[in-house]
C-alpha cells in the first residue's frame, strides 16, 4: 500500500478502475429496477437509461 501511495499515476489508475467497477454494476440492474420495483416496461427502462447519461457517466 505504501508503494502504490508513493506513485500518484498508479494510485490514480487503480482508483479510476475501482470506481468504474463499483458504479458500472448499477447499469446492469436497471432492467430489474424498471420491472420489479417501478413496475414499468420498456418506457421506464428508457427513462432510467437516459437519466444515467445526464447525471452520471455510465
Amino acid at each position: 500500500m505504501r508503494y502504490i501511495g508513493s506513485l500518484p499515476d498508479i494510485l490514480g489508475a487503480i482508483s479510476l478502475d475501482l470506481f468504474a467497477v463499483l458504479l458500472g454494476g448499477a447499469t446492469a440492474l436497471l432492467p430489474i429496477y424498471a420491472k420489479d420495483i417501478l413496475h414499468t416496461g420498456p418506457w421506464g427502462l428508457g427513462l432510467l437509461r437516459s437519466a444515467c447519461g445526464r447525471w452520471a457517466p455510465c
